[in-house]
């Protein structure tokens, strides 16, 4: 049997394991209790000829019987009358009533609503949490925090991890949603609430007003379960003041998942082997292999396929599957595949073996997780036609599963398609702007200190000088106007006259902490330039520049286009396009993206369509009648969509990638009309 370390959230399993089934109906709430309750109130009616509150005092007490009114509103003790206690105990400590250890509330279905306890920890490692949903002993959600990481510097002091067949998928479900930051004290009572709605849900830590971690999408299917304390009995951790109510929080709605191009989705999973009858060198043969069962599976939007979730292993010791798939080549080649996997996997192509892995916990370093991710790269040799692969994947701890893509995916709108592209010719290009008297390109160069420098790029895609200009610090966005070229520094605009390819001055920027984007009328009068660094954007007027705005809607402002009187922001913070009156700074915001999103550049075409990209590599358009719609992602690949430019009467988007270092230009048939 695997030791685990105590507190490890995957010792719930070990007493949920043999504990009776949580009902979820009310049945078993105190039926004298609901029937007298249900009497008084026909009583009432009897007395009452008023038919309107008759009606309504019948449907209050239709409801009580139901046990449709708000559910728990105060403190609940942790007593063996209320909870079933998992090696626990109720103690009085540090002023409060408490209890340490593991529980879940007898007699209890819940959806939707509103757990809060106070907490107290340690700093030692212990996982104090909450589940909730509870299924049965095996299936439920939960989130927890680690004591030991709460400096407001680790990327997972909060998590959230659904748990299937007895199984924590902490090592699959991590990152934005998953696992958040977190700056908490030791040693003294913090309040936590959790929110539930629908299939998303929310935890506030302490006093603060947004939530500490969004959960944006809950991974069991949403059914009314049980709820309860999870922690060791060890003196690490302590509960108080445990309450819940089911009115329903004002909790944002689920954010679909972004799909993600190349992704192998379609696999046949085999029935699961104990470890001791496999050897993770070979595929199973003979009547080892006659012996399996096949089950088909799809994987989610990112390609994780979760092993946990579609199978029930023997929890005392690893267990082992096949995945197998078929994979069609055009043409015969080496093609790059990017692959994820729990805890161990051998790969196969065509019956040969060609990839071995390990990612258990800490096996590669003492920091080492052993999260799940495209973290590794598969070089397979393709023949013409189908070819079969297998991946075998065994497991430890902490989540089984896999997911496979094709890294050079790249997924586009049919209208659209690739005139060419230069990869790593320049230096960090973050920024396009094309000069129509010219017929040419304007690209900054961000990094090649200290010598950064703008570009000049042809139409067709060459290089007529790489170091057209020379001399600015980390050049972003850039702004045409007349015969100046206006470039936005870490400290000032820079003004290029056009015709001597020289820095005619600077615009100095009143405090800036990193400026960005800029854009303005077409004679450049007035320019306005982003910082997402102080929530702000700066007006230039008369060579003058100042705060224009700041704070409010803007959260982390990056792109920006003048469209009339009407400016386009992109903030990455929130993630979301909006759009400003420049007159009256009254907002609207047209757009939210998904967590994560980087809103980078924004263009509008003559039609009235707005074209804007999150950086990490998906770009979008906007009709005029709403309708938003993704026309090009290359996330996949790798390539970023930063500051980009759209020529109307050419139908190019001239598409730069900064750390990519790439420029691309796509050509659009339809001129994005409709």
């Amino acid at each position: 049997m695997n030791v685990v370390a105590q507190g490890d959230p995957r010792n719930w399993v070990s007493f949920l394991y043999y504990c009776p089934l949580i009902l979820d109906n009310w049945l078993l709430v105190d039926l004298f209790m609901i029937r007298s309750r249900f009497l008084l109130f026909c009583t009432r009616l009897n007395q009452d000829h008023n038919e309107m509150k008759t009606k309504l005092a019948f449907a209050i007490a239709c409801l009580i019987f139901t046990g449709g009114l708000s559910l728990g509103q105060e403190t609940i003790p942790f007593n063996q009358e209320k909870w079933n206690i998992f090696a626990g105990r109720s103690l009085e400590f540090e002023g409060k009533d408490a209890f340490m250890g593991s529980a879940t509330l007898k007699d209890l279905s819940f959806t939707n609503g509103t757990i809060e306890l106070d907490l107290y920890v340690t700093g030692q490692r212990s996982f104090p949490g909450l589940i909730f949903r509870m299924q049965d002993s095996g299936d439920y959600e939960l989130f927890y925090i680690r004591p030991h990481k709460l400096d407001g510097l680790n990327h997972d002091a909060l998590q959230y991890t659904p748990v299937f067949h007895n199984v924590s998928c902490w090592q699959l479900y991590h990152g934005e949603g998953y696992t958040k930051e977190i700056l908490m004290p030791s040693n003294k009572w913090v309040h936590v609430r959790l929110e539930v709605s629908g299939q998303t849900a929310q935890v506030f830590v302490g006093a603060e007003e947004e939530p500490s971690l969004f959960i944006h999408q809950l991974e069991l299917p949403m059914k009314a379960g049980s709820i309860g304390v999870y922690g060791p009995a060890n003196g690490t951790a302590y509960f108080a003041n445990f309450k819940y109510s089911d009115h329903l929080p004002d909790v944002a709605p689920a954010h679909p998942k972004p799909k993600v191009p190349g992704v192998i989705s379609d696999w046949s999973i085999s029935s699961p082997m104990s470890s001791n009858l496999v050897d993770p060198y070979s595929l199973p043969s003979g009547s080892q292999l006659d012996d399996l069962t096949w089950k088909s599976v799809q994987s989610d939007p990112g390609g994780l396929v979760n092993l946990s979730r579609e199978l029930v292993r023997n929890p005392t010791q690893p267990g082992w599957v096949i995945a197998k798939t078929t994979i069609t080549a055009e043409q015969a080649g080496l093609h790059r595949f990017g692959l994820g996997y729990s805890d161990l996997v051998s790969v196969f192509l065509n019956g040969e073996a060609v990839f071995t892995g390990v990612s258990t916990f800490r096996s590669r370093d003492p920091s080492f997780a052993g999260l799940v991710g495209y973290n590794d790269e598969l070089h397979l040799k393709l023949r013409k036609g189908d070819n079969e692969l297998c991946l075998l994947i065994g497991e430890n701890m902490g989540g089984w599963g896999f997911m496979l893509r094709d890294a050079e995916a790249i997924e586009h709108s049919e209208n659209m398609t690739k005139l060419w592209e230069l990869p790593y010719q320049l230096d960090y290009p973050e920024s396009a702007e094309y000069d129509p008297i010219r017929e040419v390109i304007y690209v900054s160069n961000n990094l090649k200190r200290p010598t950064e420098s703008i570009s000049k790029i042809s139409l067709g895609g060459e290089i007529i000088e790489k170091d057209w200009v020379k001399g600015l610090y980390a050049p972003t966005g850039l702004k045409l106007a007349g015969d100046k070229l206006y470039v936005v520094e870490r400290r000032a605009v820079a003004v290029i006259d056009i015709t001597s390819g020289e820095i005619e001055k600077r615009i100095i920027l009143p405090g800036p902490v990193f400026p960005n984007d800029i854009t303005g009328t077409d004679d450049g009068s007035v320019l306005y330039v982003s910082d997402g660094g102080q929530n702000a954007i700066y007006k230039i007027e008369e060579g003058e520049a100042g705060i224009w705005m700041q704070g409010g809607v803007l959260i982390q402002p990056n792109g920006l286009y003048l469209n009339g009187d009407i400016l386009l922001v992109g903030c990455s913070g929130y993630p979301a396009l909006l759009e400003i009156n420049i007159k009256t700074q009254a907002s609207k915001t047209l757009d939210t993206l998904f967590p994560g999103a980087v809103m980078d550049g924004i263009q509008v075409t003559k039609s009235g369509n707005i074209l804007y990209s999150d950086w990490n590599g998906h770009l979008f358009k906007r009709a005029p009648s709403g309708e938003t719609t993704e026309i090009l992602n290359t996330s996949t690949a790798g390539i970023q969509l930063a500051d980009f430019k759209w020529i109307e009467e050419k139908n190019l988007l001239i598409i730069p990638s900064l750390y990519d270092n790439r420029v691309m230009c796509w050509k659009i048939f339809h001129s994005f009309k409709n």
